[in-house]
């Protein structure tokens, strides 16, 4: 049973909404309030922006959030003033309350978000974040539980997955063309780091892909060439040469694998570091979220004396409650309820 007065900081709605001190809406939209926030430019974070902008006085991002967004949405959002970045860590004054951003390492932009409420209780959510990170003295912490499992624990460093992945693009690419599926902003990283190995093929790609990795290149990644592939140039590279790669966001149909050699890069087998599935199919796990055991490192470290787990978009609040519970001994209550 949450206690009510629980309720008066944090509530968590069925529509994914996370709302704190009922003055704040999180990663949604939520007609009784009238300021937003929003953690990162992924969709299942920025269902309620519409609505939002429509709405709000402010809706606060980080400065490559909204980049993000205007390259997802369109250039008429550069036009919407309550849309506000703030730089990170500055606390910005709102209703007798002050809201801060913090970096969240998950993809470019993303930022956990402070709530400093007028009788001085802090706090925390975390929206979708990946270690290391410095943790937020706070009162009351709302976590991500994408990882809650016990059974989600890594038991493997990034370092091998992203050497498997180097190798198996250097090995296959003189072959033919590559196909990588993968999510926006784990696309990016994953395009980063083969220009780091000097993989120096042409990169090809849909619009929103093509969109979001400007947005990067922006901000100082280097990503090298990457076209659009419905361009004049992209498709002479298609027809005179073997030796290139093509992005597509999860979901997309796959294409051919008689010509086409496939690698899906996901965060969703975190005890299967590199697999083939088929001579022409392999699968990658590299994580943008904390495990179970980061989950529980982070929580500890902010101090925090009542823990909340979002379970508005993961089945596993209920099992990291009994987690925190457990091994941390502090009040922890899965939402919504």
């Amino acid at each position: 049973m949450i206690p009510d007065s629980l309720l008066e900081n944090v509530t968590i709605t069925r529509d994914r909404t996370v709302l704190l001190g009922k003055t704040l809406a999180c990663d949604g939209f939520d007609q009784t309030c009238a300021i937003g926030a929003i953690s990162h430019a992924h969709k299942d974070h920025t269902e309620g922006l519409h609505s939002s902008l429509h709405s709000y006085n402010a809706i606060f991002v980080s400065e490559p959030t909204r980049s993000l967004l205007i390259a997802s949405e369109g250039r008429w959002l550069e036009r919407r003033t309550n849309l506000v970045a703030l730089p990170l860590r500055k606390r910005v004054k709102c209703n007798g309350q002050r809201v801060v951003l913090y970096p969240a390492n998950h993809i470019l932009g993303s930022v956990k978000i402070l709530l400093e409420r007028a009788d001085g209780t802090r706090i925390l959510y975390t929206g979708d974040f990946k270690m290391p990170q410095r943790p937020i003295q706070s009162d009351i912490v709302v976590t991500e539980a994408t990882y809650g499992d016990p059974n989600s624990v890594r038991r493997f460093g990034r370092e091998f997955p992203e050497n498997q992945l180097i190798r198996l693009v250097r090995r296959r690419i003189a072959s033919g063309p590559i196909q990588i599926h993968a999510t926006q902003g784990k696309l990016q990283d994953v395009m980063r780091l083969l220009r780091r190995h000097d993989i120096q093929v042409p990169f090809l790609m849909s619009k929103n892909i093509w969109a979001w990795s400007k947005v990067y290149e922006q901000y100082g990644e280097q990503l090298g060439e990457f076209l659009r592939i419905e361009s004049q140039e992209a498709a002479e590279i298609q027809r005179s040469r073997g030796d290139y790669i093509l992005f597509f966001t999860l979901g997309s149909k796959m294409l051919n694998f008689n010509k086409y050699f496939c690698i899906k890069v996901s965060g969703r087998e975190p005890s299967i570091p590199f697999q083939q599935i088929t001579d022409k199919y392999y699968s990658v796990t590299l994580s943008d979220h904390a495990d179970l055991s980061e989950l529980l490192q982070f929580i500890k470290g902010t101090g925090a004396r009542i823990v909340i787990t979002d379970g508005s978009r993961c089945g596993l609040a209920s099992k990291l409650a009994q987690e925190i519970k457990r091994t941390l001994k502090k009040d922890a209550y899965p939402m919504p309820v």
